[in-house]
Parts: C-alpha cells; structure tokens; sequence
C-alpha cells in the first residue's frame, strides 16, 4: 500500500528532535521524536527515532542531509538500516522544518 504525508520537525536546543506528522492511513495528526546519535549539527545528522503505530512502539533509524541551502532529505531505515519511508524537507521558519514523505521513493528533489 501507497503510504504518503506530510510533517514538521522542530530541532530543539540539545541537537533533538519533536515533530508531528499525518498520512493517507492514519485519521489523526501523530507524534514523532528523535534523539541525536551522531556529532553533526542543525538537522543534518542520524537520530532513533519513535512513534505510535496501531498502538505499538515504533524505534527506527532516521538520516537526514542537507542537499542545498534549507533544503533536505530525510530517510527512515528500520534497525537493520533497510530503507522504508523517504522525505524532501524545508527550513521554513527558525529551527523547524517542513515536508513531505512517502514510501514510494522520490527521484527528484
């Protein structure tokens, strides 16, 4: 099934992540967060990530680059580092980002 949505992530002052997102599944706007395990600063970096999903946990990898100024890709892995969701994002406001994600992998910025 075709999953795809939109979200926000606000980058809060020890380099984390808290966001909500919402989809062509879910019936509400849900959370997100992560929690920085890599060195990198602003948004750009690895974080685990969680949220919600039919009532149980879900713990993943998520990577996100800066591909050009304010402008950014995003990508969910599960534990195993196999890709799932892919996202384009931009800085649209001070520390928050916004974008679009899906499971059908994106080919263009």
């Amino acid at each position: 099934m075709s999953v795809h949505g939109s979200f926000h992530f606000r980058l809060t002052n020890t380099g984390n992540l808290i966001g909500e997102y919402l989809n062509n599944i879910d019936q509400a706007i849900l959370s997100e967060s992560a929690n920085r395990i890599s060195d990198d600063a602003g948004f750009a970096g690895e974080y685990i990530t969680s949220w919600i999903e039919d009532k149980q946990a879900m713990i993943n990898y998520l990577k996100i680059e800066e591909t050009s100024q304010n402008v950014f890709r995003l990508v969910w892995t599960d534990l195993d580092h196999n890709p799932f969701f892919e996202g384009r994002a931009t800085l649209l406001e001070e520390n928050t980002i916004y974008g679009h994600y899906s499971n059908n992998f994106l080919t263009e910025d």
